[in-house]
């Protein structure tokens, strides 16, 4: 496991267009901390094809390991004790199932098992899909939404605090700050 003791990563994920970015971000400013963006989205803008064409496993590998080495950066840097992750190397297995069809791959799988955040939070599927150019899983939204739920709740979750978060962003903001103040006790 690769973490910095005294930062406690906060990793906000989701499905596709659920609002993880926007609260995420949201989150990071509220506390005052850095925040690492979603690696697979930059990726995804530049590769070769664009968004459509077809991925490939080495692709995940590289965004899942690339996505640890932000948020190692990061936590490097951090002064606040606090990091908040726009996504995580376990999402990223979640979305190679999704484009390859079929279980990870074992190289990505033990890149998810590197880090282990402080908690996890899933943003819920309930806000409009927006289609930005990159997404294309509106019709699938609902289903990956359920599977990031088993993946945080089963054995890949690792054992990781986490909660589901509804509403607005201020709503959500709010029910992360009870979240995180239920752990802390």
């Amino acid at each position: 496991m690769t973490l910095t003791p005294a930062v406690k990563r906060i990793v906000v994920t989701g499905a596709e267009s659920t609002g993880s970015t926007t609260l995420s971000e949201a989150l990071a400013r509220e506390l005052g901390c850095e925040w690492v963006p979603e690696y697979g989205r930059e990726y995804t803008a530049l590769r070769a094809g664009g968004p459509p064409a077809p991925w490939h496993d080495d692709e995940f590998t590289l965004i899942a390991e690339r996505q640890n080495a932000l948020e190692n950066e990061a936590a490097a840097r951090s002064k606040t004790g606090w990091l908040v992750c726009d996504t995580d190397a376990l999402a990223t297995v979640i979305w190679q199932e999704r484009y390859m069809g079929r279980a990870t791959a074992p190289v990505l799988a033990a890149a998810a098992a590197q880090i282990t955040p402080y908690v996890r939070i899933l943003t819920g599927d309930e806000i409009p899909f927006v289609d930005d150019g990159q997404r294309d899983g509106a019709h699938i939204r609902h289903a990956m939404q359920d599977r990031f739920r088993q993946a945080l709740a089963g054995p890949e979750g690792g054992g990781v605090p986490w909660t589901e978060v509804r509403g607005s962003v201020a709503e959500r903001l709010v029910a992360v700050r009870a979240f995180l103040a239920e752990l802390n006790g």
